[in-house]
This record gives C-alpha cells, structure tokens and sequence, in this order.
C-alpha cells in the first residue's frame, strides 16, 4: 500500500523512459515498470516530509528565542527544540530504510535489470 502515491507525483514531475513490466507476477504486485523512483513509492516522499518538518522545527525554535519574555513562546520554543536536528534526521531516515528495505532492494533489482537490457549506455538514460 503506498501512502502517498509516490509513483504518481514522481510521473507527474519527471518523464521517466518507458519500460516494460519485469514479469507479469510483479506486474501483479504494481510494478508495472523498471523505473526505480516509481516503484519506490512512498519513500522519498516521506523524507522530503521529514526534512521539511525538522527545519520547519529549527526556524520555530530560532524564531522563539526573539521572544524570551512571553510565557507560551517559550513553551512553544521548548517544544521545537531539538538537541541534534540532523541526528534525529538521520535516524528518522534510518528507520524508514530498515523498514521499506525489501521493497527498495525490489526496485532497484529491476532498475539494474532494465539497465542490462538496454541497448546502450545513453539509450538507458534517454527521454521518454
């Protein structure tokens, strides 16, 4: 189940060249294409997400401290205050690895596979 529709907002951006489906038992599963940012799903998403948060955070808490005196900009600044902003990203993005590993290693199984069957390097990188 893909949350946010990754495939979706990633075609709609990008043009991605066409390839076809691996099998049709994968195709079965929604991997109806080689393309690794497609059948990623979700993933990127959500890290985009998670950065937008943590800086979203950071700029709540700096913006907090030009008001030190008010008693609820204060707590609002404790709250966004985090000791290491970049630590806590790269545990965030640890933990959505290690949990969407299979389907990762899935996607880029078939990205190395469309890349073996293309006819040549730059036919690979091509346009749609």
């Amino acid at each position: 189940m893909d949350v946010l529709d990754g495939g979706t907002i990633f075609s709609e951006w990008f043009s991605f060249k066409e390839t076809p489906a691996f099998s049709s038992n994968l195709e079965l599963f929604g991997l109806d294409n080689m393309n690794f940012l497609i059948n990623s799903g979700s993933f990127f998403p959500v890290i985009a997400g998670m950065l937008t948060w943590l800086i979203l955070k950071f700029l709540l808490n700096k913006a907090c401290t030009y008001l030190p005196h008010k008693k609820w900009v204060r707590s609002i600044g404790i709250w966004a205050y985090d000791r290491q902003y970049l630590h806590t990203l790269s545990q965030g993005t640890l933990k959505l690895f290690l949990e969407s590993y299979f389907d990762l290693t899935m996607c880029q199984i078939l990205a190395c596979y469309g890349f073996i069957r293309a006819a040549s390097f730059l036919d690979f990188f091509a346009d749609a």
